[in-house]
């Protein structure tokens, strides 16, 4: 057998709606997830052969009759049919012990065994439908056995599967989500949920544990169903729905509600909580940034000042001084952690930024005088407080590169970007860092400004790096005769590669070049500016401009910068002053005391292309501090991504995780449009005190990685690594949101007549699919008829209810 992969990412289009692709529910549904890995053991090389995105290969002969289709989970393979599932386990097989060894020029590949475990259908309608759903880019050719007619090739596969009409007025889906194998029951109005029944058979048992997860025993291990969540939609708020799974003797499972729900109502599971954990320890410990890998697997640096913050497997697990550095990583179910580790010196150290480039890269500042250094192109502290920037090996336990960067008074580094030189055969990196610095001799080489012009300025800073030493390659001041500082920092190119960065300032004299503004128009407004070389080695400015409004005392900031697919600039910040809004973007009105602003400037013109807000009536902010958060991320489809805190009551909440304010101030987090005309997913995150959001990212599978702080005891945890507050913890919270927009049948992005049109073509003109599917049940009736055109007709001409897959 022999697969192609050409894209396993999910279909191009525009992304929007409802979350992790759960959309054909009516009135209930019930959604749950295999865990396999504790069944399965280790496959030859020590590796699992796994794919982020679960396949579903059709049956084109290559198999029997029998079979339906076939997919992948934690390196056990699991067979489709009409009457249930086969799970088919594989190890390596251990060797005859009674036999003597062979000699290792002898050995030969090790031999693999399988175990089968049946899950059944008990009481089901012996026909339902199966039909595979969202065609992807990815073939099997198949080449079993000598006899050619059995022979197939680009054998199709689909996103998920779904059995309809499984049980009457039940449907069943089976999909993937972060390498997990997942799967709906959809109830319809009307339906008897206790009909659903499931019987495992070559399992030795089946259990609840005490988080209602069921756990299925075999003779190799066990493998886990995760505990279904159930959840009830009213007037745009979600409630769960309690319910749970229910042994019903001979090995079989059902479902049970413990709660009423209205049956009339569509119960809405989207978006989910993948996982949602805290970490920290005794004292106040605080997230500073964190960054994802291709995996999913997450990285946090931060300050912490808890002796007994967890450590493992780490470069250093003695607690140095009142603050440390901390560098921690979990494995992709945020459930567990792979390393932790302090990293500090004998007076406060504390980490800004992070970025990961093979090996971790942190930047940030020290107080101490004695912070670890290795090869570093500055040993000692210089002044009150400097730069620091540390390269730590992929296991979190090696530190290979640590330097201090500073002058005679204080800096901090506030964003870190890494790149190698193309084609990347030399050991060569280049580090840039940015940040504020008060020196009158902070190092300077190559310079756009070699002079401190105001209270404090911008720095930026490009480091050499090999694998003996480090050197300055260039070093600039930035800023005017008040006080500047940069947060963010971008760099676009490769060789030659073109730095950015983003801040705030006070200075009226602040450089402008190209600008799209080049008035200080408050107390302090937000800034852009881009670098490039010449000739002779020095750096100049290609850009500089104000981000700012009209109101005297009104204060903007920049403080986070991303790019998206075009090399455009998309800058977070905030804003206390009206007027600054473009026109058609979702939020033209200023809201209250501060909203968060979201910028977007061309890459090729410095043009500004959109400006919106994003607030309540009160204060919605994305952390306006003169150190670093990363508040930004662009996925890629180009959806904004912003995160922040809000302590408004009437923030904009669209599909929320969690609709209300809960404390203090939450966390909030808001997928926007590319070009900022529609707010397509907005939540609150928080409980019953205080959070605040400092870092995100996003993957492939638009999921939707935020870290912060939290000081509410019952803030929102979910499959948890540590499930209970100490003082002021860190967070790290996985959200997999929607992957299309309900309604836009045929995928360009926007619910028009297009679509209805569409949809009768597909139904009657033998027309293509809908892609995906879900997307043309513009009703929400779990199927996809001439009813879902003539809902869209009616949304669009007469005023009717929106799309509601």
């Amino acid at each position: 057998m022999s697969c192609r992969f050409t894209n396993l990412l999910r279909p191009s289009g525009a992304v929007s709606g409802k979350g992790r692709s759960l959309l054909l529910f009516t009135a209930l549904a019930i959604v749950g997830y295999y865990d396999l890995s504790n069944a399965v053991t280790e496959m030859p090389g020590g590796k699992r052969y796994e794919i982020r995105q679960r396949a579903f290969t059709v049956n084109q002969g290559q198999w029997p009759d029998s079979v339906l289709f076939r997919s992948d989970a934690d390196g056990a393979a699991v067979w489709f049919t009409t009457s249930g599932m086969i799970y088919q386990l594989f190890r390596e097989k251990s060797p005859d012990k009674a036999l003597p060894a062979k000699p290792a020029e002898l050995k030969q590949t090790p031999e693999i065994e399988s175990r089968l475990v049946k899950a059944s259908f008990i009481g089901a309608n012996r026909h339902p439908v199966v039909t595979g759903e969202r065609l992807i880019d990815y073939k099997c050719n198949y080449f079993l056995g000598n006899d050619t007619s059995r022979w197939r090739t680009d054998v199709p596969n689909y996103e998920s599967i779904t059995y309809t009409n499984l049980y009457d007025g039940v449907n069943l889906r089976f999909h993937g989500e972060n390498g997990k194998l997942e799967y709906d029951f959809i109830i319809t109005p009307g339906a008897d949920l206790s009909r659903i029944a499931i019987a495992y058979e070559g399992a030795r048992y089946i259990s609840l544990n005490a988080d209602g997860n069921l756990i299925i025993e075999t003779d190799w291990g066990s493998f886990v169903e995760k505990a279904p969540y159930i959840y009830q939609e009213s007037d745009g708020k979600r409630a769960e729905v309690s319910g749970a799974f229910e042994l019903r003797g001979q090995n079989s499972f059902g479902f049970k509600l413990s709660g009423s729900y209205d049956s009339s109502r569509r119960l809405i599971i989207d978006p989910v909580l993948s996982f949602s954990t805290l970490l920290g320890g005794s004292g106040d410990d605080l997230c500073a940034d964190m960054r994802i890998n291709a995996s999913g697997e997450a990285f946090i640096c931060g300050i912490t000042s808890s002796a007994d913050f967890p450590v493992l497997s780490g470069y250093d697990n003695t607690f140095n001084s009142n603050d440390d550095i901390f560098l921690t990583k979990f494995n992709a179910s945020g459930n567990s952690i792979i390393f932790s580790t302090f990293l500090g010196g004998s007076n406060d150290d504390l980490s800004n930024a992070m970025t990961l480039f093979g090996d971790i890269f942190i930047s940030g500042h020290t107080f101490s005088n004695d912070f670890p250094t290795v090869n570093p192109v500055d040993g000692s502290l210089n002044g009150a407080a400097d730069v620091i920037v540390a390269r730590i090996g992929a296991a979190g336990n090696t530190l290979s590169f640590s330097t201090y960067l500073g002058g005679n008074g204080g800096e901090a580094a506030n964003d870190i970007v890494v790149r190698c030189q193309p084609p990347c055969l030399t050991p060569t990196l280049r580090i840039w860092i940015a940040g504020l610095t008060t020196s009158t001799d902070f190092p300077t080489l190559n310079y756009f400004d070699n002079t401190l012009s105001g209270d404090a300025d911008a720095f930026l800073t490009l480091l050499s790096l090999t694998t003996l030493s480090g050197s300055i390659t260039y070093s600039t001041y930035f800023g005017g005769d008040s006080s500047d500082y940069a947060t963010g920092l971008v760099v676009k190119g490769n060789s030659p590669y073109y730095p950015y960065i983003c801040g705030s300032t006070s200075s009226p004299d602040l450089p402008a070049v190209n600008a799209h503004d080049n008035t200080l128009s408050g107390s302090t407004d937000g800034f852009m500016a881009g670098f490039d070389i010449a000739g002779n080695g020095q750096l100049f400015l290609m850009v500089s401009t104000f981000i700012g409004g009209a109101e005297l005392n009104g204060v903007e900031t920049a403080n986070s910068m991303a790019l998206n697919s075009n090399g455009d600039f998309i800058i977070g910040g905030i804003a206390s002053s009206a007027g600054l809004a473009t026109a058609g973007v979702f939020d033209n009105s200023y809201g209250g005391l501060i909203d968060a602003l979201v910028s977007a400037y061309s890459g090729s013109n410095y043009s500004l292309l959109f400006r919106t807000y994003l607030g309540g009536t009160d204060q919605d902010v994305l952390y306006p501090f003169s150190s670093g958060s990363r508040n930004i991320a662009v996925d890629n489809q180009d959806n904004i991504y912003v995160i922040g805190t809000t302590e408004s009551s009437d923030f904009p909440v669209v599909d929320p995780f969690d609709a209300s304010l809960g404390g203090n101030g939450d966390s909030f987090a808001a997928k926007i449009s590319p070009d900022g005309s529609n707010l397509l997913f907005c939540s609150y995150l928080g409980g019953s005190d205080y959070e605040s959001s400092h870092a995100i990212a996003v993957d492939t599978f638009g999921c939707l990685y935020l870290s912060g702080i939290t000081g509410s005891a019952d803030f929102p945890v979910f499959n948890p690594y540590d499930g209970s507050l100490s003082a002021v913890d860190n967070f790290l919270t996985n959200i997999c949101l929607p992957t299309f927009i309900c309604g836009d049948a045929n995928g360009n992005g926007a619910v028009n007549i297009l679509d209805a049109t569409f949809i009768i073509a597909y139904l009657y003109k033998n027309g293509p699919d809908p892609e995906p599917l879900d997307a043309a049940d513009a009703n929400g009736n779990g199927v996809v008829n001439i009813l879902d055109a003539t809902y869209l007709i009616a949304h669009l001409y007469k005023n009717g209810p929106a799309p509601v897959c």
